[in-house]
């Protein structure tokens, strides 16, 4: 893809496109290791658009289908907050960099969740002078565990 990639933005996706981008996201979580959107966004997929705009798809196409997708959500004026993927095949063509050009002109204070803290997705945010600000961590124990008799001692005052 040589020319500069059009985003397309929308308040709802046909059933079509929104099948294009559930696939494209299962291939790229194939690829990754990691799923590139959050449950609310893929839910968010076949749920009607609010009557404010305040959520918005963004698409780029590509020769072979579906290249590239965001989410943005403006409920909260004052913290949007959007995620964005490139189909594995379709990377290092501008496209990561096109949706999130629209991001921005949508909304300059987006805040943009990224999956996995893959090197990758790392390198292209810190090169846009994007940075972490805050991280998510998933933690478990096993429930067969007795809790009052911990394996590992606890530190003083918990």
């Amino acid at each position: 893809m040589s020319a500069t990639p059009v985003v397309t933005t929308a308040g709802h996706l046909s059933q079509e496109r929104q099948r294009a981008v559930s696939e494209a996201a299962d291939v790229a979580r194939g690829h990754d290791g990691v799923a590139p959107l959050s449950e609310e966004t893929l839910l968010r997929l076949h749920s009607p658009a609010p009557a404010s705009g305040a959520w918005q798809h963004l698409v780029v196409d590509g020769p072979d289908g579906l290249a590239g997708y965001a989410h943005l959500d403006q409920s909260d004026p004052d913290a949007p907050w959007a995620e964005l993927f490139v189909a594995p095949m379709s990377r290092h063509a501008g496209i990561g960099s096109a949706l999130l050009r629209a991001l921005l002109d949508a909304a300059p204070t987006v805040r943009v969740w990224a999956h996995g803290f893959l090197p990758q997705a790392s390198a292209f945010a810190l090169s846009r002078g994007l940075g972490v600000v805050r991280e998510l961590w998933q933690m478990a124990r096993p429930l067969t565990e007795d809790i009052a008799q911990p394996s590992r001692p606890l530190p003083p005052g918990y």
